[in-house]
């Protein structure tokens, strides 16, 4: 877990990878560094159920020490195995890689707190940087985009959990890892903003007797847009470089204007929804998933819809199989009607709920779909994409006021990704749209 403020910019220390077998979780923090290598070798590709279990717990503690911001030696290592191309063996990284990959991270966060790109030239060989220029390049962008909001970082600390890596035949290790953090943002000082789970992929190799990053990927709004284009994983990062500074420039031209004039349409329902009860459950089901009574579908497409429909379920929008608009979650088979069984595409998928929203009359959900953007409060819903296809939707914990008490943003808790009182304007999407939750009527 690693902790900086800007104004105390050069006391910061690290701290350890914490072991899991077969899983790696590097930890940053305000400790030294202490290694211990472990010997264990796992026999199989594949993670097991045991290693499964030993990931969670790993990942349970790590979300916990981001969370309670506790710092304390540990004497223990990095923690996990490499698995060569051919599977023939398995290898470590060394200290010498994970100091790399930890002293990256560093310079990454140092410019999200400043708003100024670090160099990152030394770290990589043969010009690799510049991908990774681009993406933080890209997220600086963001954070400076809107005038009179202030998107450095007071403060930061995260947690690098190395979930995969593979040697292949020339001696290159690929590693993929997700970073936890916790951000607190000079506009909202009193927020901490967490992201979980986000992937970062890591590409190395070693030249005269060092070793250097040769490219480094992030999966941000951008590189998801691409993959929804259908560009293939091998053409994203060419096309990614290429992108960003038209994708910069549409969303600045796209983004929400305050309007003095703007009103609600004063829509009414025979129940009110209960806000508190979708929040409260928002904030359970972030970075772990209800699995008890819903599939999770991170890895199938993304759980966004899936969270936020869980969310208004809670706060007392009823299942709707009345009428030609359906919205329901009985067991994972699709279903698109009437039917006390399967599930709505409009539960699952964000441009089904939107058309839901819009369509549903009689008996279910009342909603404004592309309300007012700045009407918005807490228990709302927001939906980002592009040339109106919508790709990712969020729930609204907070608004966000310059001031002088006028709404300029807003929080937002989210699923794929794994994010919790983020503000919305750093998503990076050219497209944003309000739903405004009313209520449900009877029939």
């Amino acid at each position: 877990m690693k902790t900086g403020t800007p104004e105390r910019k050069n006391t910061y220390r690290m701290l350890p990878l914490l072991f899991c077998a077969a899983i790696c979780v590097c930890v940053l923090s305000l400790q030294p560094l202490l290694w211990e290598r472990k010997t264990e070798k796992t026999e199989k590709t594949e993670k097991t159920e045991e290693t499964d279990a030993v990931y969670e717990k790993a990942f349970a503690e790590t979300v916990q020490k981001l969370e309670t911001g506790e710092n304390r030696e540990v004497d223990v290592a990095f923690a996990a195995v490499i698995q060569s191309q051919d599977q023939a063996e398995n290898l470590f990284l060394t200290d010498a890689q994970i100091s790399l990959l930890r002293e990256y991270m560093n310079r990454y966060m140092e410019s999200l707190a400043y708003l100024e790109y670090l160099d990152l030239s030394n770290l990589f060989s043969d010009g690799g940087e510049t991908l990774s220029e681009s993406s933080i390049m890209f997220q600086i962008a963001l954070r400076r985009m809107t005038s009179d909001v202030d998107y450095s970082l007071l403060s930061y600390r995260y947690v690098l959990n190395c979930v995969g890596a593979v040697e292949l035949e020339d001696g290159t290790i690929l590693v993929t890892a997700e970073e936890n953090s916790v951000q607190v943002f000079a506009q909202t000082p009193d927020v901490e903003s967490k992201k979980y789970s986000v992937v970062h992929r890591f590409t190395m190799k070693m030249k005269n007797g060092e070793w250097y990053l040769t490219q480094h990927e992030q999966a941000d709004s951008l590189y998801l847009v691409l993959k929804s284009e259908g560009v293939e994983e091998e053409d994203i990062p060419e096309r990614y470089m290429e992108a960003v500074a038209e994708y910069t420039e549409l969303i600045r031209e796209r983004m929400p204007g305050q309007d003095e004039t703007a009103q609600n349409t004063g829509l009414t329902a025979d129940y009110l929804y209960d806000r508190e009860s979708a929040l409260a459950y928002s904030y359970a089901y972030i970075y772990t998933r209800n699995s008890d009574s819903y599939v999770d579908y991170s890895g199938l497409g993304g759980n966004c819809q899936n969270y936020v429909s869980q969310c208004l379920f809670t706060g007392g929008i009823p299942m709707d199989i009345v009428g030609d608009e359906i919205w329901k979650w009985y067991d994972a088979r699709i279903s698109n009607t009437n039917s006390v069984y399967g599930r709505s595409s409009s539960w699952t998928g964000v441009d089904e709920f939107v058309l839901y929203a819009q369509s549903n009359t009689g008996y279910g959900l009342v909603a404004e779909v592309d309300a007012p953007y700045f009407t918005g409060e807490a228990g709302d819903v927001l939906q980002f994409g592009t040339e109106g296809d919508w790709h990712h939707a969020v729930i609204i914990t907070d608004v966000v006021c310059d001031e002088n008490g006028t709404v300029i943003d807003y929080l937002v808790n989210s699923n794929t990704s794994n994010l919790e009182n983020y503000p919305a304007s750093l998503y990076g999407y050219p497209e944003v749209i309000l739903t405004k939750i009313i209520g449900w009527n009877e029939e």
